[in-house]
């Protein structure tokens, strides 16, 4: 057989099939992720099943938006976690910039973390 009828015909049918049973796996699995490190696990993932590039990146593009409650419910759980580890060691400014330093590492917007940092404040302040 030619070269361009195997790459053109049989290779895209397989690697539909393929793609449409890894992604929604690789979707529940990075669920909790923020967006962009959601999406590069679901690409290297991917890249270590064989795929190319450019059928990864297509697939992943086309994946809806995250949930955001989730995304929200874990960073919360996340951020607690740190809160409660540095908190023994840490206060002030000092606290707030290793935990700042701490959810960039796991792929958190600094908007994410204003967000986390400012609720843990008000919590504080109503003395919960």
């Amino acid at each position: 057989f030619p070269d361009n009828l195997i790459n053109d015909e049989v290779k895209p049918s397989n690697e539909v099939a393929a793609m449409n049973y890894f992604l929604p796996l690789l979707e529940k699995k990075f669920a909790h992720l923020p967006r962009m490190a959601k999406r590069q696990k679901m690409y290297q993932a991917l890249v270590s099943k064989g795929f190319d590039h450019e059928t990864i990146t297509t697939a992943i593009n086309e994946q809806g938006e995250d949930d955001s409650d989730v995304i929200h419910t874990y960073a919360q759980r996340v951020f607690e976690g740190a809160y409660a580890k540095y908190k023994r060691t840490l206060s002030g400014q000092a606290l707030k910039e290793r935990l700042i330093n701490f959810m960039r590492t796991k792929g958190y917007t600094m908007t994410k973390i204003k967000q986390l940092l400012g609720e843990k404040e008000d919590d504080e302040r109503e003395g919960i």
